[in-house]
């Protein structure tokens, strides 16, 4: 059953969703000025994370100014696409684990593995669309790799 906090976490979701697609998000303290103007009390901090959720990513606008967009399958997670439809291939060496993801996916999967808290994960490095995996060591980093595997089957 929905809480009242994640409804309006969903609602704040769409009003932001919106802002970007209007091509209204420079940046996080203009966000959350307009939104303030559409009557949402909210922080900076809870912008950043509206946008994690989101996917939202930064990039050029035409004007070649910095705006926040969403990556086109960004718009699909949940509708059509699962969170785990986003990787494509996760390779390793030694020491290190590569995963690769849809084009703009990257900082959406690297914090949803950042949230799974694997014991055997020290942390992530995320780009547009690869994750540089960072086992706590090489000792571990094949039961780090198996559980990453399991979990995005």
């Amino acid at each position: 059953m929905p809480t009242a906090a994640n409804t309006a976490n969903k609602t704040l979701g769409h009003a932001i969703r919106h802002l970007i697609e209007q091509g209204q998000a420079h940046t996080q303290t203009e966000l959350t000025a307009a939104l303030a103007a559409a009557g949402w009390a909210v922080t900076q901090s809870t912008v950043s994370r509206q946008l994690r959720k989101l996917g939202a990513v930064k990039s050029l606008n035409a004007s070649g100014d910095a705006i926040y967009r969403l990556p086109p399958a960004a718009y699909q997670i949940g509708q059509t696409l699962t969170i785990k439809q986003l990787v494509e291939t996760i390779t390793s060496n030694e020491q290190l684990i590569l995963i690769q993801t849809r084009s703009g996916c990257g900082s959406v999967v690297a914090q949803l593995i950042d949230e799974q808290n694997f014991a055997e994960l020290l942390g992530t490095v995320a780009g547009d669309n690869t994750i540089l995996v960072i086992p706590k060591s090489a000792r571990v980093k094949p039961v780090l790799e198996k559980k990453l595997r399991e979990f995005f089957e």
